[in-house]
């Protein structure tokens, strides 16, 4: 059996699997089992969670990254904005080094007040 929506900590911030991706958001704390996250069907997934629809079976599930907050304030979990270092992608060296790396423009011939300039190189 699932948690019931009327559960202490009503509202979880929470990092999921869909797929190849990961998706984060705030869901009712009901809708977290045993690291899945259950999903409703169809499109309407805010009007189960405002009415605090109990999860079933039937629902989809994916499998939970992380939790990042349980609070009793949806609010809170809205506006929670921590992320950790594993979450912020880290430059390699040589992606660092390619992005400084700019390239010279060089001019073929160039027109001054006082006439052509030899090419630069």
């Amino acid at each position: 059996m699932l948690l019931s929506c009327n559960h202490f900590r009503m509202w979880i911030r929470a990092v999921w699997t869909e797929g190849d991706h990961e998706e984060e958001g705030v869901v009712p704390a009901c809708w977290v089992k045993n690291k899945m996250l259950y999903w409703p069907p169809g499109v309407n997934a805010e009007r189960a969670m405002k009415e605090k629809k109990e999860p079933s079976e039937k629902w989809k599930k994916f499998p939970v990254v992380k939790i990042k907050l349980q609070s009793d304030d949806r609010n809170e979990c809205e506006d929670y904005d921590w992320t950790t270092t594993q979450e912020v992608e880290v430059e390699t060296e040589d992606e660092m080094s390619q992005r400084k790396r700019k390239k010279k423009k060089t001019f073929d011939d160039f027109i001054t007040e006082q006439g052509i300039l030899p090419k630069l190189k």
